[in-house]
């Protein structure tokens, strides 16, 4: 399982609203939630992103809670998002070298073809993707939490 802590943001119905929070701060921005230095954060402020877990154990707004998912997810995961579209990519360069003769130049043809690849990559990604995100295994658990917030003693 792979594990990471996270800050309960926002409760809603049996959804708590969690943001990731490094253990350690980032060696470049200093920051622990989000990005300030990259060329993302630069151009679009420190944001944090949240996301809707399960609030199986019932945690309360400014509880830190301890989310895990399973290891299978998080490499197939990784390996759909970059190694598909790159694949197609590839095999679009090759059949634009050999069958495609919209131009004079055969680079021009790979060009054409990869980016056909590379579009059809994405456009089967995101079909996946969008087919997988209700199955269990890629869905966050919350299984501990780490530290009640200050609300819930009162």
């Amino acid at each position: 399982m792979v594990e990471q802590h996270a800050l309960v943001v926002a409760i809603q119905h049996h959804q708590a609203q969690v943001e990731i929070v490094r253990q350690k701060p980032c060696g470049i921005c200093g920051q622990t939630r989000g990005c300030g230095v990259s060329i993302w954060g630069k151009l679009f402020g420190h944001q944090t992103n949240s996301f809707a877990v399960d609030n199986a154990l019932k945690a309360q707004v400014g509880d830190m809670v301890l989310l895990a998912v399973e290891d299978g997810a998080v490499l197939s995961s990784a390996t759909m998002a970059y190694g598909l579209p790159l694949a197609l990519l590839l095999i679009g360069a090759a059949c634009g070298q050999q069958f495609l003769h919209l131009a004079s130049s055969s680079d021009a043809n790979s060009l054409m073809g990869a980016l056909l690849g590379f579009l059809l990559g994405y456009g089967l990604l995101r079909r996946r993707v969008n087919g997988l995100s209700y199955l269990s295994k890629y869905q966050p658990r919350m299984i501990k939490v780490l530290s009640p917030s200050l609300n819930s003693s009162q």
